[in-house]
């Protein structure tokens, strides 16, 4: 049941707010936790309030760092811990990539370049990726900084990534790297996983510091994850020395094993022999969203054959999206980039994968996890991309 609530209560605005940044509508929110959109309307308009339950999947699919969970729980007058909802999700964590997050944490490079596409907010990689420090080096030896979304003064930004790193009474970035140092003297390794270095506003200054620990100290291990941004400071912009050195990685493509993790997630009761994982890879490309649109499928349409499947996985809403920016009517009329990427709907291979793409056109896809990189060459993910590209710029 749901509740009603007070109107002095915040979890409505908590709630737009956690929507707006990671750009998830009433009906994808809805879909993704087991409500209809107009149940969500009710929360964000402030009728009722959601079950414990519900606000903890809504928490979960939002991607909310453990103090914004508990601020919104609090807000759904939700009694209970974050528990079985966040347990599963660890669950889930614990079991995928571990061959290759194992390597990464045997890298001997101070510093390493975690490059992802779109797309992989899930599976849970990050939170893989903390599972597996914590298990070898200890949760007291893993700090996770993850910048804020709001724009905030060099004492003030400082001040927030040092309290996700334990670090209290900091006061200036004189400060902050004394602070790591202390604790890098403590311990005989130190894993720092920085998440959206991209966005961090400070940049220079923070990446002075973490270049200067990592100079000074082998036992200090920095994994910046990011995206296309992040690239292009190494490649592109190539102005901040932190960078310069680093040893660049990506996540792995999706395999049976993140499939059945996956299933296990989503549908424990769902039964998949190793030839239905193998076309739902082929029919996904591997691509997270249309993976677990494959498992949708599977799930609510028993009846359906594989070879229905890339009419219904065409109208993924986010690979849509992907395409209209490119649109003539989106562009004053201007048909070039229209135009060129109908050409590359044509073709199976679109050219030799580069350690930077040097085509505009064609790095913007290959990030929008439109393109993917076989055997060295680009090519489109899978067929459903293909199609709703045609069906978009047609």
């Amino acid at each position: 049941m749901t509740r009603k609530i007070d109107k002095e209560e915040k979890f409505p605005d908590l709630l737009k707010k956690f929507m707006r940044r990671v750009r998830v509508g009433d009906t994808d929110l809805g879909k993704e936790i087991g409500v209809n959109r107009n149940t969500v309307r009710g929360w964000k308009n402030g009728d009722f309030l959601p079950t414990c339950d519900n606000a903890k999947r809504t928490a979960v699919f939002l991607r909310l760092t453990d103090k914004e969970t508990q601020e919104f729980l609090k807000a759904a007058h939700s009694d209970c811990l974050p528990n079985s909802a966040f347990d599963a999700i660890d669950k889930w964590a614990a079991t995928i990539f571990p061959k290759f997050i194992d390597d990464l944490l045997d890298q001997f490079s101070n510093i390493i370049l975690l490059l992802t596409q779109a797309g992989w907010d899930e599976p849970p990689c990050r939170k893989a990726l903390l599972i597996q420090a914590k298990e070898r080096f200890t949760p007291d030896k893993v700090l996770h900084i993850f910048p804020p979304f709001c724009k905030k003064d060099s004492d003030s930004f400082l001040i927030t990534l040092a309290q996700q790193c334990g670090l209290n009474n900091i006061t200036s970035d004189a400060d902050f790297e004394k602070r790591l140092e202390e604790q890098l003297n403590r311990v005989d390794k130190l894993f720092l996983l920085i998440s959206r270095f991209e966005q961090i506003s400070e940049q220079e200054k923070f990446a002075g510091i973490i270049r200067s620990l990592t100079e000074r100290y082998k036992n200090l291990q920095v994994i910046l994850c990011g995206n296309q941004k992040l690239e292009s400071l190494k490649f592109a912009i190539g102005t901040l020395s932190l960078l310069n050195s680093a040893t660049v990685k990506k996540w792995p493509e999706l395999s049976k094993t993140e499939v059945l993790a996956l299933r296990d997630h989503r549908f424990p009761d769902m039964q998949l022999t190793d030839n239905e994982v193998a076309q739902i890879l082929k029919l996904s490309g591997s691509h997270p969203k249309l993976l677990n649109d494959c498992l949708n499928l599977k799930q609510e349409n028993k009846n359906l054959s594989f070879d229905g499947y890339n009419e219904c996985l065409k109208i993924n809403g986010d690979i849509w999206q992907s395409f209209t920016p490119y649109r003539s009517d989106n562009n004053n009329g201007d048909k070039n980039k229209e135009e060129q990427i109908l050409n590359w709907l044509e073709r199976d291979h679109l050219g030799r994968k580069q350690p930077f793409i040097l085509n505009p056109l064609l790095r913007e896809l290959y990030w929008k996890n439109l393109l993917v990189n076989r055997e060295g060459q680009l090519c489109w993910r899978c067929e459903a991309i293909r199609l709703t590209g045609k069906e978009v710029l047609s």
